[in-house]
């Protein structure tokens, strides 16, 4: 289900009117609102995540067994084989075959039917965290299995995150039934989710179709590879996180505190600065669950880098099941070493020129990976980047100078308005209530146009 769709805001408002009416029925609203929103889809597939959700939560119990080790270690096994079956079996099965020449067609028949279960990938992370926090002592095990369902399948974020840790949402969820309505809060959700539907409909929407004609042409050169990439960059950014505001907007209307995704990431100067900024909560998965459990930084710097690259091919080959994005993340993998490796040499320059040309030169190092990411196969992929290396004719790139600014602009001006919230707060409500009462009707009726469209689903869901 869309969340802009006259389906979801159906449900959203009944959804509200009862957890607001029945404080003590809470719990079982947001579990049947939970199941409401993943099992309209496929029913099927709502049966397999609730019984992954179960036999998580038995794994979690098991904990203090004498055998507690072994169970924890099956219930994170049964997760990613899950994951592993639904997502990567065509991959595992069509490698193997180029690897071996091993052809078997009812095999082939079989994965042929393999559908993938939306949002597979978020869950099953946000389980396998569970369950490692739970070995490590970190949280104690769940003992409410309806608590544990509304956690694991929040509806506003199981789809496409943010992926939330048992330590920060499930205190959350307990304390639902005694928490008090906020106004604050509750404008908060507002206003996030109309941001977010804005980002999602009016600007993601509109450079899709754009990037998508692009990328099809075969023959595509050098400044409209550029202008195609850049575009799809800004689409990508502004539908994942446009989900992430909606998320966030949707669980504050609740009372729920869900983690912020992105914080406006193409301002960033290094590698480091960026995961910080893009796809926080996937980020801060990466390096507890898999960068530290491989070593870290523990061992010397060349274990540090070859771990830093493996941990961010692991990322790319999450993202989806193709040679792509493995690449995708390696090549981030390597920016990472790289800028680890020559830090200590940049230290000492500070003057805002230069970080400035590190922003810049960084912004483009990262629209580079996007074409791996967006790239249908490597082929396209090298076609592109070769393209990209020559040097474009003055008039190929008008286009590019007209359009490219102004997105980036609006990137600049959504980082000034999160960093400076409180002061932005205040400059809105000393504007008189009627010019900002226009403004919402104006907003909103934009959305309503929008939304009379094509429904296109958000990147994310393939993952």
């Amino acid at each position: 289900m869309l969340f802009h769709t006259p389906a979801f805001v159906t449900l959203l408002i009944i959804t509200l009117l009862f957890y607001y009416a029945l404080p003590k029925g809470r719990l079982a609203t947001l579990a049947i609102a939970n199941m409401l929103f993943y099992g309209i889809a496929s029913p099927p597939f709502l049966l397999l995540f609730l019984g992954m959700s179960i036999v998580t939560y038995l794994a979690g119990l098991a904990v203090n067994h004498r055998h507690g080790r072994a169970f924890i270690g099956l219930g994170i096994a049964l997760n990613a084989l899950n994951l592993l079956t639904f997502k990567y079996a065509t991959f595992l099965y069509q490698n193997l075959v180029a690897l071996v020449g091993l052809n078997l067609p009812q095999v082939e028949g079989v994965l042929a039917r393999i559908v993938l279960p939306i949002g597979i990938s978020f869950y099953t992370f946000q389980l396998i965290a569970y369950l490692v926090d739970v070995q490590r002592g970190k949280v104690p095990p769940c003992r409410s299995l309806l608590a544990f369902w509304v956690f694991i399948g929040l509806f506003p974020q199981v789809v496409a995150g943010p992926i939330m840790r048992a330590g920060d949402l499930l205190p959350q969820v307990f304390e639902t039934p005694t928490r008090r309505f906020s106004f604050e809060r509750f404008r908060l959700g507002i206003y996030l989710i109309l941001w977010g539907f804005f980002k999602k409909m009016v600007l993601a929407d509109s450079i899709a179709p754009m990037v998508d004609r692009m990328y099809a042409d075969p023959s595509l050169t050098g400044a409209g590879a550029w202008l195609a990439t850049y575009l799809f960059a800004f689409q990508i950014y502004y539908d994942f996180s446009a989900y992430s505001d909606l998320a966030v907007g949707i669980g504050s209307l609740m009372g729920f505190s869900l983690n912020q995704n992105f914080f406006t990431p193409y301002i960033s100067k290094n590698p480091g600065e960026f995961w910080q900024r893009w796809h926080v909560t996937l980020s801060s998965w990466i390096r507890d669950y898999v960068y530290i459990p491989l070593g870290g930084s523990r061992k010397g710097r060349m274990a540090q880098y070859r771990n830093m690259i493996a941990a961010m091919a692991f990322s790319g080959l999450w993202h989806g099941a193709a040679w792509t994005f493995v690449a995708w993340g390696i090549y981030h993998g390597v920016l990472g070493a790289l800028n680890r490796a020559t830090a200590s040499l940049f230290h000492q320059f500070t003057h805002p020129v230069f970080n400035l040309a590190r922003r810049f030169i960084y912004f483009h190092l990262v629209v580079i990976g996007w074409v791996f990411f967006r790239s249908a196969n490597f082929s396209q992929a090298l076609y592109l980047l070769k393209e990209m290396l020559k040097f474009p004719r003055i008039g190929d790139i008008g286009m590019t100078f007209a359009v490219v600014p102004l997105v980036y602009l609006l990137h600049v001006l959504e980082y000034f308005a999160r960093k400076d919230g409180a002061r932005s707060v205040t400059a809105w409500r000393r504007i008189p209530s009627l010019m900002r009462g226009v403004c919402y009707v104006t907003v909103v009726l934009i959305l309503v146009f929008f939304m009379r469209g094509e429904q296109n689903s958000f990147i994310y869901f393939r993952f």
